[in-house]
């Protein structure tokens, strides 16, 4: 788990558990020790006290987490040797798996939902595409654009730019079962 990832997870988790009513002395000992070290290392590089507290009073609260994970990247991007401290990391490890010990969700979910056609991305570094499209630095496995009537698999992906002008390009076989492959106009009958 990359370190931003970790101290987001160890920090919403912990603040889920700790605030609970049966969280253990343990618990929450080990949550407010890692919040302190947070604040202490970060906390004066964004706003990142405000944003713990305000995701104490509401735990579960997508829009807080995410409060939370955005004024952390912006501390840890202001201070990038901290995603290597070693207590930091030590601290959230540890509470982590004080959590896992004691029964408690250390995952995150993220829930995304859209009516209409389009991309969607989520997350640093993240592509959409528009209906049907694909974006990815690397494909491993199936491909599906949506109409279920073929999946392609490829053992390697090769990246390659063609500018067909608005046009359809296609590099490597096509099977039609039998039907017509058109390029551009078909003309007669």
């Amino acid at each position: 788990m990359e370190p931003m990832t970790m101290f987001l997870t160890a920090l919403i988790a912990g603040a889920t558990a700790a605030t609970s009513e049966v969280a253990g002395q343990a618990l929450k000992d080990a949550y407010n020790g890692f919040k302190q070290l947070v604040m202490n290392k970060l906390g004066g590089k964004a706003d990142v006290a405000n944003a713990l507290q305000q995701l104490e009073g509401r735990p579960d609260s997508q829009s807080r987490q995410g409060v939370l994970q955005e004024e952390l990247a912006a501390a840890l991007d202001a201070e990038p040797a901290a995603a290597q401290d070693q207590e930091l990391l030590a601290k959230a490890q540890a509470l982590l798996t004080l959590l896992e010990a004691q029964g408690q969700a250390t995952t995150a979910t993220v829930q995304i939902s859209q009516s209409s056609s389009g991309g969607l991305a989520y997350g640093p570094g993240a592509k959409a595409a528009g209906e049907r499209g694909i974006v990815a630095d690397t494909i491993n496995g199936p491909v599906s654009t949506g109409d279920n009537a073929r999946q392609i698999q490829t053992d390697s992906y090769i990246e390659h730019q063609t500018n067909t002008g608005g046009g359809s390009a296609i590099k490597g076989n096509v099977d039609t079962g039998g039907g017509d492959f058109i390029g551009r106009d078909k003309k007669g009958v």
